[in-house]
């Protein structure tokens, strides 16, 4: 285990929880629904490894295409949150698939999504989702939005420069587009219904100008 490892998996194999720590039913279903159709579409039916999407990203690499899709998985995801270091190298990307196995084997997909909402980063020193909602929207994840979900999650690759919008009070153009793609996607898979998804973009942050 790399040295910088994420303080979060200290609990992955006890019953004590930090007192940030909540519960997959203390956070609402619209937020786990919405990382789901924004970063891993198949994460119910994969085993830790999405191979149609490897399979997609390969046949687009070999044609010359520069649509290839994320490529990692939820659970690979968490296994690089909270074993590994930012380095790469053909060591830690065998120790991601390691790693990546056997919390597949170790939890159910509920268990794996508690863990990952409560270790990923959503800014400097903001980790996990009750931090994040309570810093950007100043209530409980229970109660999230999905417009302040889908921003929530639009943060994830990059926290410090996707959060320019909370800082300026203002979405940038990248945020208000990506949201709204996100909403698309969450109405797609059956988690709104169009009418509540026009309903939420017309619907701002309290903190927007």
């Amino acid at each position: 285990m790399d040295a910088t490892v994420n303080d979060s998996s200290r609990y992955l194999f006890t019953p004590e929880r930090p007192q940030y720590w909540r519960g997959i039913k203390e956070i609402s279903p619209k937020l786990a629904a919405t990382l789901i159709v924004s970063e891993d579409s198949n994460f119910y039916t994969h085993h830790g490894f999405d191979w149609e999407m490897i399979s997609d990203n390969i046949q687009n690499f070999l044609s010359g295409s520069d649509k290839l899709r994320g490529g990692s998985t939820l659970t690979q995801q968490l296994s690089k949150n909270l074993f590994l270091s930012p380095s790469k190298s053909l060591w830690r990307k065998l120790r991601e698939i390691i790693y990546t196995t056997l919390m597949e084997m170790t939890f159910n997909k509920r268990e794996l999504l508690e863990l990952y909402l409560n270790s990923v980063e959503f800014g400097g020193e903001i980790f996990g989702i009750n931090q994040a909602s309570n810093y950007y929207f100043s209530k409980s994840p229970g109660d999230l939005t999905p417009r302040e979900a889908a921003f929530l999650i639009m943060l994830l690759p990059n926290p410090p420069k996707y959060a320019t919008s909370f800082n300026q009070k203002e979405l940038t153009p990248y945020a208000r587009k990506t949201i709204a793609n996100i909403l698309n996607f969450m109405v797609i898979a059956g988690h709104l219904t169009d009418d509540e998804r026009k309903t939420q973009l017309a619907t701002p942050f309290s903190w927007e100008k």
